[in-house]
């Protein structure tokens, strides 16, 4: 059995997307969110994408909001200043 080759989304869908980011972040005009709104009414390749991109900037968000163990935080800012003191120079 073949896989069926994805097909090309429609133009519409095609000029949605570099508005979908902005959508979700709620940073588009009430005019802009409608025709998204309208569109994905009809559309259930751009419902899917909306839902995907929301799914994912959530689970990000969560991620983002974790804390650190403080033993983890301990080691993290003893590397770095290890790191970041002026090495000691050898004599010849």
């Amino acid at each position: 059995m073949t896989a069926r080759p994805a097909s090309r989304p429609p133009a519409t869908c095609l000029a949605l997307l570099d508005q979908l980011s902005r959508y979700i972040d709620h940073e588009l005009t009430p005019r802009q969110r409608r025709k998204i709104d309208a569109h994905c009414r009809d559309c259930t390749r751009c419902q899917r994408m909306i839902a995907g991109l929301e799914h994912t900037v959530a689970l990000y968000r969560r991620a983002g909001s974790a804390t650190m163990p403080a033993r983890v935080r301990a080691g993290a800012r003893a590397r770095i200043a290890q790191l970041l003191r002026p090495r000691q120079r050898t004599s010849r």
